[in-house]
C-alpha cells in the first residue's frame, strides 16, 4: 500500500502552464455559397481572428495583458486632479482598449478628495454601452464614409471599486496624499511595456537602481586599477564591470538614468537582466545568495522589481578592497615612505611598485638597469646597505599580465620578502628608504599590501 502511495506522489504531473489571457473561441465561421448573411456571422468571424491574433501574441511566452501605455499630468496630479490624456491596456480578458484610438473617457479629469488617511485606489471601468454616436466627431475617424460605423468602447475613471452597467473594470493605479501633495502609491498594475516615458510606475525603485549600479561602477573601476590584486581577481572584477556596462546600457534604453527613452520592452526582460546582474556581484563577492530565487510576477511587479532592488542593494555594498599603498616621497638624496600604517606592520605581502612619470629616452634598457640598483632598507640601516653593497630588503619580481594591463610598459613590480632581517628593522622603524640615484628624477615608487581576504 505504501508503495502505491509512493507512486502516486512520484508520478504527479507538473503544474500545467497555460497562456493569460486564455483564447478560447478560435475556429472560424464556416462560410457557404448561397448562404443568407448575418450580422452575427460577422461578430463571430471577428470574435475568432482577434482571438488568433490574441493567443499568437500570447505564445510568445510572456504574460500578455496589463498596462501598455498610460500618460497623465504629474503637474495636476499633485494638485489633485487626475487628467488622464492617453492610455493603452489588455484587459485579463484579452480586449484591448487605447484612448483616444477605439475608447473614450467618460469623464476626462477626477477630482481627488482634499486629504486621504490611506491610499486611494483607482479603477478603470469598461462601460457595457457603447458610444451612442459611434466615431463620429473623433478626429482619427474623420475621413470615414457615411457607411462606416464604428464600436467606440466607453471608459470611466473612478475610486470606487464597482459601478453599475459595467462590463469590466481593472485595478489601475493607487494614489496617495502627502507632503501637502497628491503622488503615486507604490502599487503598481500589469505591466507590459517598461520606461520611464511609458507609465509613470516603479521610475523610483529603478531610479534607486541606477544610483546603485553607478556607484559600483566607481568602485570597481578602483579595482580593475588595482596593480597588485592577482590576475583571476582582475578579471573576475573586469567581467563584473563589463555586466555594470550591459545593465546600465539596458536601464537607459528604457529612460533610466538616460534624459531619452528608446525602447519599451515587456517588464520580464528587463527584470531579467537585473536579475542575472545579481548574481553577478554575488559571484565577485563570493557571498551567498539570499531570498531565491527571485521570481517575476506579473500581476506584483512593485513586490518582484523591490526584492530585486533590495538584493542588488545588499549586494552593491561593495567594500573597498583597493590594495592600500604608501608612497615614498623625496627627502634630499633619499626617497622615503611615510610612517608605516599599522597594516602595514602586520602585512604578510608586501609590493613595491616603480613607475615611470613618461617614456624614458633610454628605453625599456635604461629603466631595467636603474631598477636593479635600487637597494631597500630602513632609514638607518640605508647608509650601511649603500656603502658595504649589501642587498637590502630581498625582492622578487612579478610578472603579472593584468599589471600590464593596467600601467602598460611604464611600470614594474617586486614582492617584498617580509620574513627578512632588514625588512623586520624597517618594520621596527616603521619606514623604508632608497638612494636617489642618476635616472630616478621621473620615478615615483610606493608600497602596496594585501589585507586578509584580498587578492
Amino acid at each position: 500500500m505504501d508503495e502505491v502511495k509512493q507512486q502516486d506522489v512520484s508520478s504527479q504531473d507538473p503544474e500545467v502552464w497555460r497562456p493569460r489571457p486564455s483564447f478560447r473561441k478560435l475556429a472560424l465561421h464556416r462560410w457557404e455559397m448561397g448562404q443568407v448573411l448575418h450580422p452575427a456571422q460577422f461578430r463571430a468571424q471577428e470574435e475568432a481572428l482577434l482571438e488568433h491574433l490574441g493567443l499568437r501574441c500570447a505564445l510568445g511566452g510572456l504574460p500578455s495583458y496589463g498596462v501598455a501605455r498610460l500618460h497623465w499630468s504629474d503637474a495636476q496630479l499633485a494638485s489633485g486632479d487626475l487628467a488622464i490624456s492617453a492610455f493603452t491596456v489588455v484587459l485579463p480578458s484579452g480586449l484591448l482598449l487605447d484612448y483616444p484610438g477605439n475608447a473614450v473617457l467618460t469623464t476626462r479629469n477626477l477630482a481627488l478628495p482634499a486629504k486621504a488617511s490611506g491610499p486611494v485606489p483607482i479603477y478603470l471601468h469598461l462601460r457595457n454601452e457603447r458610444r451612442p454616436d459611434d466615431a463620429r466627431d473623433l478626429t482619427q475617424y474623420q475621413a470615414d464614409g457615411p457607411e462606416v460605423r464604428r464600436t467606440i468602447y466607453q471608459v470611466e475613471i473612478s475610486a470606487e471599486p464597482g459601478l453599475e452597467n459595467e462590463q469590466r473594470r481593472m485595478k489601475l493605479a493607487e494614489l496617495r496624499f502627502g507632503d501637502g501633495r497628491w503622488a503615486l502609491a507604490p502599487y503598481v498594475p500589469p505591466l507590459l511595456c517598461l520606461g520611464s516615458g511609458t507609465t509613470p510606475f516603479l521610475r523610483d525603485v529603478l531610479q534607486r537602481i541606477v544610483t546603485t549600479v553607478g556607484e559600483l561602477e566607481s568602485e570597481l573601476v578602483k579595482r580593475a586599477a588595482d596593480s597588485v590584486a592577482g590576475t583571476e581577481q582582475l578579471s573576475e572584477v573586469r567581467r563584473v564591470l563589463i555586466a555594470v556596462y550591459r545593465v546600465r546600457a539596458a536601464l537607459a534604453d528604457h529612460g533610466y538614468g538616460a534624459p531619452t527613452q528608446t525602447v519599451a520592452l515587456h517588464p520580464f526582460y528587463l527584470f531579467a537582466a537585473l536579475r542575472d546582474f545579481t548574481l553577478e556581484t554575488v559571484v565577485l563577492q563570493g557571498r551567498a545568495v539570499d531570498t531565491w530565487p527571485l521570481r517575476y510576477q506579473h500581476d506584483d511587479l512593485q513586490v518582484s522589481f523591490e526584492q530585486l532592488a533590495q538584493s542588488l542593494l545588499r549586494g552593491l555594498s561593495v567594500p573597498t578592497t583597493v590594495s592600500p599603498r604608501l608612497p615614498f616621497h623625496r627627502d634630499e638624496y633619499w626617497f622615503v615612505t611615510r610612517p608605516f600604517p599599522d597594516e602595514l606592520c602586520a602585512a604578510k605581502d608586501v609590493f613595491l611598485l616603480l613607475e615611470r612619470e613618461q617614456q624614458a629616452p633610454g628605453g625599456d634598457s635604461d629603466f631595467s638597469h636603474a631598477v636593479e640598483d635600487i637597494k631597500l632598507a630602513s632609514p638607518l640601516r640605508a647608509e650601511e646597505v649603500y656603502t658595504k653593497a649589501l642587498e637590502g630588503v630581498p625582492r622578487r619580481s612579478i610578472p603579472s599580465l593584468s599589471f600590464a594591463q593596467t600601467f602598460g610598459n611604464r611600470a614594474t613590480v617586486f614582492q617584498l620578502d617580509c620574513q627578512s632581517r632588514e625588512w623586520r628593522q624597517a618594520v621596527t622603524e616603521r619606514a623604508l628608504c632608497f638612494a636617489v640615484l642618476p635616472g630616478f628624477e621621473d620615478f615615483t615608487a610606493a608600497l602596496f599590501w594585501q589585507s586578509p581576504g584580498h587578492g
